[in-house]
């Protein structure tokens, strides 16, 4: 999605707490003829940047997050997606800009629906925009077969709001 959106001219900031993630994107772009494009790489706790952010009032036009399930940091705090996500969520929302458009949740957690992530999100903007949630799918190779990823909901603001 990053190199997605840097393609399209966004500005991205990029954020993982694993360098090695980082590194292989960064990789990734370096080899899609990206590298110069204006993405910031950050390796960083999501909700240490979101902190950051917070303070420094930052704002963005759009947010994708693509949680893990279950993590631990550098000083041995936990993420798990069942306690930590609503609250990401939350603490996400004074980042949007007045002209944010999207915020697209991915989820590889099983038992976490797409309409669980609808759910959470129509909770976090009040029915302020459409909500659209699924399955994620990888088409298997020489197939017509779908392998179940996880799954997804996406916000967009309404073309009335802005």
């Amino acid at each position: 999605m990053t190199l997605q959106l840097a393609r399209a001219g966004a500005h991205v900031a990029h954020v993982d707490a694993s360098k090695k993630s980082v590194d292989w994107a960064r990789d990734n772009a370096q080899l899609a003829g990206l590298a110069q494009q204006p993405v910031r790489w950050l390796v960083d706790d999501v909700r240490k940047f979101v902190t950051k952010e917070s303070r420094r009032q930052s704002q963005y036009d759009g947010i994708i997050l693509d949680p893990p399930s279950f993590g631990r940091g550098a000083k041995n705090e936990v993420w798990k997606i069942e306690d930590d996500l609503f609250n990401l969520l939350k603490e996400l929302h004074p980042l949007c800009s007045e002209n944010f458009a999207f915020l697209f949740l991915s989820c590889h957690t099983p038992g976490i629906s797409g309409l669980a992530l609808q759910n959470l999100l129509s909770g976090l903007f009040k029915n302020q925009g459409t909500l659209r949630a699924g399955e994620l799918a990888i088409n298997e190779e020489d197939s017509s077969r779908k392998l179940p990823s996880g799954s997804f909901c996406l916000w967009l603001r309404n073309e009335a709001q802005t």
